[in-house]
């Protein structure tokens, strides 16, 4: 068997459709998510550009703080769970 050098023939949108329609339900949901996700940029999911970059700076603060050993990553479900029980705590 000798390997080809050859470039893959360009898909059409139309073409890759076609396939995409062949997909399951569930792996055209996770393939819209994909192409939706590619087209997006961190900009655009702030009302301004201002805002946008004051994020950039806390996330690059935040990330210097865990690279100096200052800060430390918080597991998402102990997060979620601590947060359940302060909504569920009828006290509040």
């Amino acid at each position: 068997m000798s390997e080809s050098n050859e470039s893959p023939k360009p898909v059409t949108a139309d073409e890759l459709c076609a396939a995409a329609m062949e997909l399951s339900d569930e792996e055209r949901k996770r393939l819209s998510v994909m192409l939706e996700q590619s087209l997006a940029s961190f900009d655009d999911a702030f009302a301004t550009p201002e805002i946008a970059q004051a994020w950039r700076l806390e996330i690059d603060r935040r990330i210097q703080e865990i690279d100096e050993g200052r800060s430390g990553w918080v597991d998402a479900d102990d997060v979620f769970r601590k947060a359940r029980t302060i909504l569920d705590d009828p006290s509040r």
